[in-house]
């Protein structure tokens, strides 16, 4: 250790910033190296929840669509008058609470976050569902 302090008191200190800003050099080098890999599969882990979250907002888009489409059918429903078209339309919105109750087990796999959100809006569907529809008068 003595023989490299004597030796750094004889260099000038150009020579010993130029020597310790080339040490700096090769370890942020090294550190880079290092890191490099890690931040390859934080690219490829980003990408995934990017794409993970595009999925999220189209299936509760998707979601959005099948009570639009019920809330249109309950409409139809009501102002049908023959037994027909009720029976049409019952049978057609059975179909489209099949396709929201998918819909939401799809958002279940789906969503990163808190699964109690998903949890709560299935809850709150059930709740709210009738279990039959509304019939018409006559």
């Amino acid at each position: 250790m003595t023989s490299l302090t004597a030796y750094l008191e004889r260099l000038t200190v150009s020579r010993r910033l130029l020597a310790l800003t080339a040490a700096a050099v090769v370890a942020l080098l090294a550190v880079a190296v290092w890191m490099f890999p890690g931040v390859q599969r934080f690219d490829q882990v980003s990408a995934r929840l990017h794409q993970q979250r595009n999925a999220t907002i189209a299936a509760v888009k998707d979601l959005g669509y099948q009570l639009l489409s019920m809330q249109v059918l309950l409409r139809d429903l009501i102002a049908a008058e023959s037994a027909v078209t009720r029976a049409a339309l019952d049978q057609e919105l059975a179909v489209t609470d099949g396709r929201f109750v998918e819909g939401l087990r799809k958002l279940r796999v789906l969503h990163a976050g808190d699964e109690q959100d998903t949890l709560r809006a299935e809850t709150y569907y059930q709740k709210v569902s009738p279990t039959e529809p509304p019939r018409s008068k006559g």
